[in-house]
């Protein structure tokens, strides 16, 4: 490339970028170090034909005569560049550098740089220019040498450090190990200024915390300060000083607003020229710049030397901002110079659509800063100072935030302000489902409804109609909603309506408008509850969409996290609860971990209506999967007893559906009275889809006792509910309320079909389910677990080694397991499992295994009735393919194959999602207790082969996004597999040497020589040598933790 030009301002490491490069270019090189001092041709030319020379001896000496034969104020400038650029033809063969250092000296010299560009034009090929300058050359040729990408431009973004680079930098140079918080931060402070960096370094060798450092200043930052000052502000123009130390008390540099301040009107061509100029301004879009976060930081501590002016330029920006419509920036400016009140006035202003943008801290943080007199003088602060404590979920200091509010309001006689005191501690009830205590205030409030605006009104009618959701009274909920509605000319609220139809029954409904508001992307402060995430993850759950209960549960942690709501992820920690719930094959102890977190941060933030739920999934884990009928009895008792006390009527039903479920799973007596409670709640607020689940459980029990007649009852009304509404997948799917196993629901559908209850309907959800014409279903899932220690059960009850009676039992079904998707002839089972045995003897012993196989997987299964999961045709026999029986093995290799297709796709999140959810179910070898038979070997090592891929992956990406721990624990499942897989010797060899264990590094490549030697008997790829010899040599030179 001809040209290569490094722009930067001051202390951004151009001259030792340039310096670095030259130490390995293989090539000859010269260096100017250009100075104000050359600002004319002569000199110029002089110390750049010096340079051509000192790289190559002799070049130049031609133009060198020329310049000084020459004499007067018209020497032949051209004809001496033109001389230099001859020699430089004559001279054809290694390539030559030159650099011009500090180009920006002598950048305003039209000679010059008129010199420089005919240099330019006329070098050799095998010559190339590098300009060092803090400014963009004057070259009118850029354009063209652009357009011919004959010009390679490095600017500050090029030079400033990244944070992976920063992290780099202190622990390749520095010797210091930074942590994530710690990197982050130094990169978003000094902007990547190599400068502030060092001296960041020089603080923290000298034993202070980052923390201590930045809080320390200006005292710690005097030295970059004094650098500035020397470097850049005293060298600039008068103007441009006034300028820069008039508009630093702005934040963004908007043109207009400079204007306001400097009192001139080509703010837009001063700005420009700042950032071509690079001093520290950066344009950032529509029109606006700012200055770099630490000259930025210069510049005011320079102004504030003359207060008068500093006062001066903050309330003139006040007073633009105002007028321009931005109260927020306007109260900043009010704050900083002490005009309190004014800035009390424009913060009110700005309040709501702070809120409103989800801007709650700042706004929190802004009045803070208000001293104590100014809430007397204005009682709205508190109103605002409450608002931010409950969408923070700080509920108890909101509360006495509304109360001072309201009793401030009650002196002064001002009903409107009182009203939307009693609003706002509504709204505190409203965000933690207390409809009970919302009443009473409601009421009050409504009282005083007259002195509101239209607006205001509109929103106390829509609080009613959410509270009167909450109550279960969903047509005065549908009435105030109305009113609300028709004071503005607005429609329902979304997510009103959302809550609405949820405790309505209308799921699918509430799901598509969900669906809407989460493609719209709502931003904004804390909902609460009401988070479009969250609803979507609980109406999930009640619909049995696992993966999307996780999801939405998984948002809003994020979002909780993110607005500093612990309300928030709180729910969103009982959501994610509720879909490890659905998992059957999730862990018992994290479901139970999960809920008593979400218990646990209600606790700490003093919602006790928030438990209510969480409670509630604690009673069906006991009751459904951990089978402790005291523990479900408990929990749901105690969510029953808060749903209750806050006047929740809605979901105490469910309170004591998970009562009534947990009961029926457990053959408990007490079932039909919990279900017959749950059932009178849901009738009583009109929720169709909670009758139709009390109605499935009541149907289940009479077919459990053979009351035909009740079964008849609850049958025929879960079935006509579930055909009206679409809850087809309480039958066909694990819900959150429903059974943990939806197949012990098929024998309910057979019977009804039989007996003529919406036989239709029983027919098509039986097909989809996959049951088209079974004489017998023993009512659970065949669950077998083949990955590792070999486990099967029937639903959630294990078979155990007493049932099976029989070791080849267990062994017949571990052979038909192995080929599942074909039967086995007879003949092909003996031959595999009675290799030894004469035929009489094999088929006797086949038999006795078969039958003893059937008992142990159907033990209710009628006499003389086929099995439901052994198929046999003619001879041939093995595992009913349409039994819906899972699989452990299948479901990992249908994880790992479709994370490696996003993989290969690019679709890194999922791949790593769906990956990491395939190698959680690799518990161990396929069939481990038979790992020397020879009939399941195959199988095993295929299966291996594809959980090894998903750890490479899984390893790759770790490394990938600096987790090298994660890395290493994942190599080290690899080689526990294969000790000869030689990728992961290589990233166990990477993730040591970047976590600073270079003698770990050099001992993984060992082992793996030694491995491929003994088991194989060759040696490691010449990829992993050369790995090894960079570590190797970096080991004896570079200090502790850098990059090979």
């Amino acid at each position: 490339m001809p040209l290569t030009i490094v722009q930067a301002g001051p202390g951004y490491g151009k001259t030792t970028a340039l310096v670095s490069f030259l130490s390995a270019a293989p090539c000859r090189w010269g260096w100017y170090a250009v100075s104000a001092e050359d600002q004319h041709p002569l000199p110029f030319l002089l110390h750049l034909i010096h340079a051509v020379n000192a790289a190559v001896p002799g070049l130049g000496e031609r133009a060198a005569a020329l310049l000084q034969s020459a004499a007067g104020p018209h020497r032949p400038w051209t004809q001496v560049v033109d001389a230099l650029t001859a020699d430089l033809h004559g001279h054809a063969g290694q390539e030559l550098l030159i650099v011009l250092d500090d180009f920006h000296h002598v950048d305003e010299n039209p000679q010059i740089v008129a010199l420089v560009e005919q240099f330019i034009e006329h070098m050799p090929h095998h010559v190339h220019l590098a300009l060092a300058t803090r400014r963009r050359p004057p070259l009118s040729g850029l354009p063209r040498w652009r357009a011919l990408a004959d010009v390679v431009e490095l600017s500050e973004k090029d030079l400033a450090f990244t944070p992976a680079e920063v992290e780099e930098l202190f622990l390749d140079q520095y010797g210091i190990r930074l942590t994530g918080e710690q990197t982050a931060a130094l990169a978003a402070r000094t902007e990547g200024w190599i400068i502030a960096l060092q001296l960041a370094w020089q603080g923290l060798r000298k034993g202070s915390s980052l923390q201590d450092f930045w809080e320390g200043q200006p005292k710690n930052l005097d030295t970059l300060f004094d650098y500035l000052a020397h470097e850049v502000l005293d060298r600039q123009r008068p103007f441009i000083r006034r300028f820069l130390l008039t508009t630093c008390v702005l934040e963004r540099l908007q043109p207009r607003a400079c204007d306001h301040l400097t009192g001139e009107g080509d703010s837009e061509r001063v700005l420009a020229a700042l950032e071509e100029s690079g001093l520290f301004t950066q344009a950032v879009g529509d029109g606006e710049f700012r200055y770099h976060q630490l000259f930025h930081q210069f510049l005011r501590e320079q102004a504030r030397q003359d207060p008068a002016s500093w006062r001066t330029h903050h309330l003139a920006a006040a007073r633009y901002y105002l007028a321009a419509g931005s109260a927020e920036t306007a109260a900043h400016h009010f704050a900083e110079v002490g005009e309190f009140d004014q800035a009390a006035d424009a913060i009110l202003q700005a309040a709501d659509g702070m809120i409103e943008a989800g801007r709650v801290e700042a706004l929190g943080a802004f009045l803070a800063r208000l001293p104590q007199e100014t809430y007397s003088r204005f009682p709205a602060l508190l109103l605002r100072c409450g608002d931010v404590a409950r969408l923070t979920s700080r509920f108890d200091e909101a509360l006495a935030y509304y109360g001072q509010a309201a009793e401030k309001y009650a002196v002064l006689g001002d009903d409107r302000g009182r009203c939307l005191a009693l609003m706002g501690e509504a709204r505190v009830y409203l965000d933690t489902i207390s409809p009970g205590k919302a009443d009473d205030v409601l009421a009050e409030a409504q009282r005083l409804a007259h002195a509101l605006t239209d607006r205001e009104r509109a929103d106390l009618m829509a609080l009613l109609a959410e509270n009167e959701t909450n109550r279960g009274r969903p047509e005065n909920a549908a009435r105030f909603a109305s009113m609300a509605a028709a004071s503005t000319g607005a429609p329902v609220d979304d997510l009103l309506e959302v809550r609405s139809l949820l405790r309505t029954g209308r799921l699918a409904e509430a799901m598509r408008i969900l669906e809407r508001l989460a493609r719209q992307g709502l931003a904004g402060a804390s909902r609460a509850h009401r988070e479009v995430p969250l609803l979507i993850s609980y109406i999930a759950a009640l619909m049995g969409d696992t993966r999307l209960t996780r999801t939405g549960a998984e948002e809003g942690i994020r979002l909780g996290k993110e607005k500093r709501s612990p309300f928030v992820e709180g729910v969103g920690l009982m959501r994610r609860a509720h879909a490890l719930q659905l998992d059957p094959h999730a862990p018992d102890e994290a479901v139970a971990a999960e809920y008593q977190a979400a218990i646990a941060l209600m606790d700490e933030i003093n919602v006790t209506r928030g438990k209510a739920e969480p409670l509630a999934g604690l009673a069906l884990f006991y009751g459904h999967r951990a089978g402790n009928w005291a523990q479900a009895e408990h929990y749901g008792l105690e969510s029953a007893r808060i749903a209750r006390a806050a006047c929740d009527q809605w979901f105490h039903g469910y309170a004591l559906l998970s009562l009534g479920s947990s009961a029926a799973a457990l053959g408990r007596t007490e079932a039909a009275g919990y279900l017959r409670e749950a059932e009178k709640e849901f009738a009583a607020t009109g929720d169709p889809y909670g009758l139709a689940l009390a109605r499935v459980w009541q149907a289940l029990l009479a077919h459990r006792q053979r009351d035909w007649a009740g079964f008849a009852a609850s049958m025929e009304s879960a079935l006509a509910a579930a055909q009206e509404h679409g809850y087809g997948y309480l039958f066909t799917r694990r819900t959150l309320f429903g059974p943990q196993d939806p197949q012990a629901l098929v024998p309910l559908l057979q019977e009804a079909r039989r007996r003529g209850i919406h036989p239709a309907y029983a027919t098509r959800l039986l097909a989809e389910i996959g049951m088209t014409d079974p004489e017998h279903h023993p009512g659970y899932t065949l669950r077998l677990r083949t990955l590792g220690a070999f486990q099967a059960w029937r639903g959630r009850q294990e078979i155990t080694r007493r049932e099976w009676r029989r070791e080849k039992a267990r062994q017949l079904l571990q052979l038909f397991i192995t080929h599942r998707g074909r039967l086995l002839q007879r003949e092909q089972i003996l031959d595999l499992l009675w290799p030894d045995a004469d035929p009489e003897t094999a088929q006797r012993d086949f038999r006795v295994a078969l039958n003893a196989l059937l008992s142990a997987l159907e033990p209710d299964r009628p006499a003389r009735a086929d099995s439901f999961y052994i198929v046999r045709e003619g001879l041939a026999y093995g595992l009913n393919p349409h039994s819906g029986y899972w699989l452990d093995a299948d479901e990992f290799e249908r994880l790992a194959a479709e994370g490696l297709a996003l993989a290969e796709r690019r679709q890194e999140d999922q791949a790593r999602d769906t990956l990491s959810q395939a190698v959680e179910l690799y518990q161990g070898e396929f069939l481990a207790e038979l790992r020397y038979e020879d009939w399941c070997s195959e199988e095993r090592e295929r299966l291996q082969v594809l959980y090894l891929r998903a750890l490479e992956w899984l390893a790759q990406d770790a490394a990938r996004h600096g987790g090298y721990e994660q890395c290493v624990r994942l190599c080290e499942r690899i080689l526990a597999c294969d000790p000869c897989w030689e990728e992961a010797y290589r990233l166990l060899m990477h993730s040591h040497f970047r976590l600073g264990n270079r003698a770990m590094a050099l001992r993984t490549y060992e082992k793996c020589v030694q491995s491929l030697r003994r088991e194989l008997g060759v040696g490691p790829m010449a990829s992993t040598t050369r790995l090894y010899e960079r570590i190797r040599r970096s080991a004896a030179h570079a200090p502790e933790g850098g990059d090979p």
